[in-house]
């Protein structure tokens, strides 16, 4: 009698919602990440040029965000930038992470504006741990809203929607690149906190044959600011949508580029 109940009670766990739950994940998983390797391979195969970044995108799927060697942009966006950055280049970036090493072993000088004070402290430690010496990190955080509003600036350019920094504003952050514009930018990076203030800014810190780079472009709250900004006719724009280092094939990422010659596209 006591082994006919044990195996009843074996067959209830067994077939309890939670064991078919696993026993579905190991029915499909590998063919869910077959899947997903086979939506890798087809970017690749799509886009030759992204060959060379394939086994460091793989590998950022398993590693720590900064030990990714790509920045979090599009990989098409990476590929470009690759084939257009030179040694002599001046790199201004609101938001920084793995893109600020990317840069650094690239060009010749990186601004990095960062607001979060954790995060910068990590970054500069990534940075020394590697002997880079060519990266300015600043560290601007967010102040109280009342701080701006004493000022009479416009509150809307300057605030974040993210419920974190209610009641913060990023007037400082946006501007701390003013000071530092002894010489211009070959390019300016957006891709941290009140982009559409950097965004609009970004044309008085670039120089004549730079580059905007604005990512997660495909975010409804930017596009307004994006389309007046494209509207410009100084601008030739290119909109790079693929993966992204740390997210999986099937989660793709936009990033648009302005750029502002030729030679440049």
């Amino acid at each position: 009698m006591n082994d006919r109940k044990q195996r009843v009670e074996g067959r209830v766990i067994m077939d309890s919602p939670r064991m078919r739950r696993i026993k579905d994940r190991l029915r499909w998983g590998p063919l869910l990440l077959c899947t997903d390797a086979v939506r890798q391979i087809s970017v690749v195969v799509r886009s030759p040029q992204l060959l060379p970044l394939y086994i460091p995108y793989v590998r950022s799927l398993r590693g720590a965000p900064l030990d990714r060697t790509l920045p979090w942009l599009a990989l098409p966006a990476t590929a470009w930038l690759i084939r257009h950055l030179r040694p002599e280049m001046r790199i201004l970036e609101w938001g920084s992470g793995a893109s600020t090493l990317f840069f650094a072993r690239r060009a010749k000088e990186v601004v990095s504006i960062e607001h979060d004070p954790q995060w910068h402290v990590q970054v500069e430690a990534m940075l020394a741990e590697r002997l880079i010496t060519n990266c300015r990190c600043m560290l601007v955080p967010p102040e109280p809203v009342a701080a701006l509003d004493d000022r009479g600036g416009d509150v809307g350019r300057y605030v974040s929607q993210r419920a974190e920094y209610h009641g913060l504003q990023f007037r400082r952050y946006v501007h701390a690149a003013e000071a530092l514009a002894e010489a211009l930018f070959d390019v300016v990076v957006v891709d941290g906190r009140a982009r559409t203030a950097c965004l609009d800014l970004a044309p008085r810190l670039l120089a004549a044959n730079g580059a905007v780079v604005f990512d997660n472009s495909d975010r409804s709250r930017y596009q307004e600011a994006l389309d007046s900004f494209g509207r410009r006719t100084d601008w030739t724009i290119r909109v790079f949508r693929g993966p992204v280092p740390g997210r999986r094939a099937a989660v793709g990422g936009q990033t648009t580029v302005f750029v502002k010659l030729r030679h440049y596209a």
